[in-house]
């Protein structure tokens, strides 16, 4: 059953829970030896954020299962994260992360969510969508890690964006608003 978002205060996405690749892919990661160690590392800026009754919502690409990686490690890691926790599901999202993600208290939504915040459409995926130009829409997207966002009225939530203030800290949504802010009044 696909569930519906009406509010958020946090959002994430890409944090690739138990994929040693993405420690030699992401200049952002490759200071971390081990696997366990970038988990903990986004274990905890995610518990130091987000309160127990905070809505936390996830765009995907949340972990990592293969033979050397089972179900109940990626479980486990889930379980630990406080919130109401929701997940927009990325590419690298099989039916078993979805699965596991159930299991461990997310809620799947749609690929696409539509929140209503100050006015604003919020368009939250997993991928950067063309909104169009109007200064009402923002396109709030993972998948494109360290990359920045094509279109102004794009903002790149991935625990790498070039937007965040510290690796794996979850956008709070003052975060977001105040990027908003920033890409409607340029500082000429």
């Amino acid at each position: 059953m696909m569930g519906r978002l009406h509010y958020f205060d946090f959002v994430t996405s890409d944090t690739h829970f138990n994929h040693p690749v993405m420690i030699e892919k992401e200049q952002a990661r490759s200071h971390f030896e081990t696997v366990h160690e970038m988990n903990e590392a986004m274990i905890e800026q995610w518990n130091k954020h987000v309160k127990k009754k905070d809505v936390v919502l996830h765009l995907g690409d949340l972990g990592f299962i293969n033979h050397y990686r089972s179900p109940n490690e990626l479980r486990a890691i889930l379980k630990r994260l406080k919130g109401y926790k929701y997940l927009i599901p990325g590419n690298h999202d099989t039916r078993e992360v979805l699965q596991v993600a159930r299991e461990a208290g997310f809620t799947i939504l749609s690929p696409l969510e539509i929140v209503k915040l100050q006015r604003k459409e919020l368009h939250f995926c997993h991928y950067p969508i063309e909104v169009g130009r109007s200064p009402k829409r923002f396109s709030i997207h993972g998948h494109i890690h360290s990359s920045t966002s094509t279109h102004w009225n794009q903002i790149n939530v991935g625990v790498e964006s070039p937007d965040s203030k510290e690796f794996g800290k979850p956008f709070s949504r003052e975060d977001i608003l105040e990027l908003m802010y920033e890409r409607m009044h340029p500082v000429s």
